[in-house]
């Protein structure tokens, strides 16, 4: 019979946790008593043979029976649910038979007194299974001298052996009960403190999914409604209370603004930044036709608000209809991919600033590039080209590139089912591991 986890007994109330943990530990005590009593038995057998004792024999087939049959259906649910009248039942009998079977009264006793008590001991008993044993005890050596031929030499009275070993097996019970109780103390002072440890492992889990709940809702409900392009996006936390963020800002009819960052790490404290750059965006939002100024005030509000050396990568890209253009500004974000209908390539606008937070002197500077009908853009962070596959190699920017050159060059897909391609793509890639990282993605078609 297996220990129990702590964690399992926790969940349980504290009669049946009691039961299942005395339980385990007496089937590891008890199967040393047993492999004992198979082996005494075992002798008693060949010798009550030898010497024409059939009852002897019998008596010794039939415990080896009843062990084989016990040690057969351990595994059993019924077994381990009536364990302890079992545990009771086959201790009691073999306490009785070996008792018996022993050829003189001395000897009975001497059994008595030092095997019984060490079972009483070792084992976990309630008082009413501790002293019934002992009852068992002194009446099986009260029994084997009534029964046994008289010795001339050394005779023991029954009466004395029943005493000798019933004095000593209830000392031998005492000792246990007091070991039980004992052990009982520790076992409801852990279970105590697991319970708490899991109570509170569940608060922080709970306060940890309402930060989840919280971050997401931050993020955009909806894609921006305008006639000339075609936006969809996803991001895809890999932990409670994940670092990346991307929103939208419509500046007028022919103007959008898309934002997308990653926070360094994750948890509460990058949730935390995240939250407050975001805060921050939507005040400046007005002022998002200058990114690199927003860029500016942004780095001193995470460098003097966050954790040390918590940083935050951060691109915004400034979408114009009139003439078609495309602005990015990043401060260590990862490039943003471009997708030309004209000629089937994909183009990188890079930025070479440092994240946001930095303490180094900065000076944000954006870059362009046309912006025709057809073409599609892709704005992420780098949980998409660093995913990782079962060896540990990751994505790569190279196949994010080919994985959109493949997809956008599909006019029939709009921005949704590009990016649906995308998740695809790198899902093929990560064959079933488990996400190291967080991943945005923001895929962005030009109609008009």
């Amino acid at each position: 019979m297996d220990a129990p986890r702590w964690v399992d007994l926790a969940l349980l109330p504290e009669v049946e946790a009691e039961r299942r943990h005395f339980d385990a530990s007496n089937a590891r005590t008890g199967r040393f008593f047993w492999y004992f009593f198979v082996v005494y038995s075992a002798v008693a057998g060949l010798v009550g043979a030898a010497s024409r004792q059939p009852l002897q024999a019998l008596a010794a087939i039939a415990s080896l029976a009843v062990l084989l049959l016990v040690a057969r259906s351990r595994g059993t649910d019924a077994f381990r649910r009536l364990f302890a009248p079992v545990l009771l039942a086959l201790t009691g009998g073999q306490i009785l038979l070996w008792m018996l079977l022993a050829d003189e009264a001395p000897a009975t006793v001497t059994f008595g007194v030092l095997v019984v008590p060490t079972l009483l001991i070792a084992l976990r008993l309630r008082a009413a299974e501790a002293f019934a044993l002992v009852a068992v005890a002194a009446v099986a050596a009260g029994l084997q001298g009534w029964l046994a031929p008289p010795s001339t030499e050394r005779e023991m009275p029954a009466l004395v052996a029943m005493a000798s070993v019933g004095i000593i097996s209830f000392l031998g019970a005492t000792i246990g009960l007091a070991i039980t109780r004992r052990r009982r103390s520790e076992l409801f002072a852990e279970l105590g403190r697991v319970r708490s440890d899991a109570h509170e492992r569940l608060r922080m889990r709970e306060e940890l999914e309402s930060a989840r709940t919280i971050q997401l809702s931050m993020l955009p409900r909806e894609a921006p409604d305008l006639p000339w392009l075609e936006v969809a996006a996803v991001c895809l936390p890999a932990h409670e209370v994940g670092g990346d963020y991307y929103d939208y800002f419509v500046l007028g009819p022919d103007r959008l603004a898309v934002v997308v960052g990653d926070v360094a790490g994750h948890g509460v404290s990058a949730g935390i930044v995240l939250s407050g750059v975001r805060a921050c965006l939507h005040l400046l939002a007005e002022e998002l036709e200058r990114p690199e100024a927003v860029l500016s005030r942004l780095n001193r509000v995470v460098r003097e608000t966050g954790p040390e050396r918590l940083l935050m990568s951060l691109g915004v890209a400034l979408f114009g209809r009139a003439p078609g253009t495309v602005r990015w500004v990043s401060a260590g974000h990862p490039p943003a991919l471009g997708w030309s209908a004209r000629t089937g390539a994909v183009r990188a606008l890079e930025g070479h600033q440092p994240p946001l937070g930095t303490r180094l002197p900065v000076s944000y500077a954006g870059v362009a590039a046309a912006l025709e009908p057809g073409d599609v853009w892709l704005l992420g962070t780098d949980g998409a080209a660093e995913a990782l596959d079962a060896a540990g190699e990751p994505f790569g920017e190279a196949a994010l590139a080919v994985a959109l050159a493949t997809a956008a060059a599909r006019p029939e897909l709009p921005a949704s089912g590009i990016l649906e391609q995308l998740l695809a793509a790198i899902a093929g890639h990560r064959a079933g591991r488990a996400a190291d990282d967080d991943l945005t993605l923001t895929v962005i078609r030009c109609r008009t």
